[in-house]
């Protein structure tokens, strides 16, 4: 689980009382602990995410070797009429079990962005397995079906999400989460070392993970004042 330290945090939050104002370490552990758990599931709460998963039903399209990385091409169900196309980066030889990532992408591009698929090669360099999804609206998951398209910020996407009883925030992380069920159904990852990351609306993603997501261990988020004010 990942613990949200109150860095950024005004003097009069009552989430201070939780930490020694010297060394920041939780003095109250178990009072601080049930009030995350209450917080996170208002949270749930507020972006309708179901805690009922369906199976993934994964099935492998295919692989290409690239010096030391091996990249996979996945797809598996979200939700009911929902299957998420994914690039799976990892390390060709690695001490088993790996440490892996969810990478959830944002505003600048999405898998077919060279900057992206950089980082997911990068991450299997360094001994790290990598899962990049098509988020809902771009690319293979567009009407379109082209590489580089895009389409989760137009306000009919957020009206359709609206009459389906969510919002698009809801869409988005509750399919990161999938990705985290996908990662630890593998028997080549280490359940002890796995995080999401994320830049700019992937940020977002990545910052919701972070609290609602206890079998997380790590988040790198990156772009977004995701301080207590996002979240307040």
């Amino acid at each position: 689980m990942v613990t949200i330290l109150p860095i950024l945090l005004l003097a009069n939050n009552p989430l201070l009382s939780f930490f020694d104002p010297v060394s920041g370490d939780i003095r109250q552990p178990e009072r601080f602990a049930s009030w995350q758990a209450e917080k996170r599931q208002q949270l749930l709460d507020l972006l309708g995410v179901t805690s009922q998963g369906i199976p993934l039903s994964p099935e492998n399209r295919g692989l290409l070797t690239y010096d030391d990385i091996v990249i996979e091409k996945w797809v598996y169900t979200s939700e009911q009429g929902s299957r998420v196309p994914a690039i799976l980066y990892r390390p060709k030889n690695s001490v088993m079990p790996m440490p892996r990532v969810v990478f959830t992408f944002g505003h600048g591009g999405s898998k077919s962005q060279p900057a992206y698929n950089y980082v997911g090669q990068l991450y299997a360099k360094m001994g790290i397995a990598c899962l990049a999804a098509d988020p809902i609206g771009e690319e293979e998951r567009h009407i379109q079906a082209k590489m580089g398209t895009r389409a989760h910020d137009p306000q009919p996407v957020h009206q359709t999400a609206w009459k389906a009883g969510r919002p698009i925030m809801d869409k988005l992380v509750w399919d990161t989460m999938r990705g985290v069920d996908f990662m630890l159904g593998r028997d080549d990852i280490d359940p002890h070392r796995i995080g999401v990351v994320g830049n700019s609306l992937g940020d977002a993603k990545a910052g919701w993970m972070a609290v609602l997501d206890t079998r997380l261990h790590f988040a790198l988020i990156s772009g977004w004042a995701f301080a207590e004010a996002t979240l307040k």
